[in-house]
């Protein structure tokens, strides 16, 4: 494997081109069915991954630029004026330090979160007890509900162990209860916690890249949910 500057140029141009296309479809929702939707967007996630390792590979075929490409990288390898680092050295190291910072932040932004939903849990046995009795009807998986004594909207994270937060008021009603619970199951069924991760990683990998956060954005509006970590 050969680390190339490569494929940060081409990422960017690659990425506008699959911002543009996933924000097509999905305004036009009744053109494109929602699980192709879907597909199109993991496909994207996946380019983005392999976009996220500057390496070209023994196996990668490369298309030939003989304009704009060449000149980019012949810039990149020269040496900065007055000391022997190269443009491309420092600009990998830029990447990788604030990469690795924001992936830092993000895992420690996962355990606060978490740690601080525990002081909020209420117990099986209790005025809430039947909420956990509907929610084993529908999920498999052990399940936690937190009550947050603010004016919040109701979510649902923990992407092995799923943990339900809810407001601590009793402005709904029994059955309004249950419909916010069936809503916030469906997106841990369907997967979009790991999908959303997926993109918050994707979001802190390519930092320096506007349309990937475009991309997060998109994401996150159509299908309805806040990202946890913003």
């Amino acid at each position: 494997m050969a680390l190339s500057f490569g494929p940060f140029f081409t990422c960017f141009i690659v990425t506008l081109f699959l911002t543009v296309y996933l924000h097509i479809i999905m305004h036009h929702t009744s053109v494109f069915h929602k699980r192709t939707i879907q597909f199109s967007l993991i496909g994207i996630l996946v380019i983005l991954i392999r976009m996220s390792i500057p390496f070209n590979f023994p196996f990668t075929y490369s298309f030939q630029s003989y304009q704009v490409l060449p000149r980019i990288l012949d810039f990149t390898t020269q040496n900065i004026a007055g000391c022997r680092l190269r443009v491309d050295t420092l600009i990998f190291s830029i990447w990788f330090t604030v990469a690795f910072i924001l992936l830092l932040r993000l895992l420690v932004q996962y355990i606060r979160l978490h740690h601080a939903l525990s002081a909020f849990f209420v117990e099986k046995e209790g005025a809430y007890a039947y909420l956990y009795e509907f929610l084993q009807e529908y999920l498999a998986k052990p399940i936690r509900i937190a009550l947050i004594p603010e004016p919040i909207s109701p979510a649902i994270t923990g992407l092995l162990h799923p943990i339900l937060i809810m407001p601590d008021e009793q402005s709904f009603s029994e059955t309004e209860l249950k419909y916010i619970c069936l809503h916030e199951i469906a997106h841990y069924k369907e997967h979009h916690l790991w999908l959303g991760f997926l993109m918050e990683i994707i979001c802190r990998i390519h930092w320096w890249n506007p349309f990937v956060q475009h991309l997060k954005k998109n994401l996150c509006s159509f299908w309805s949910f806040p990202t946890t970590f913003s």
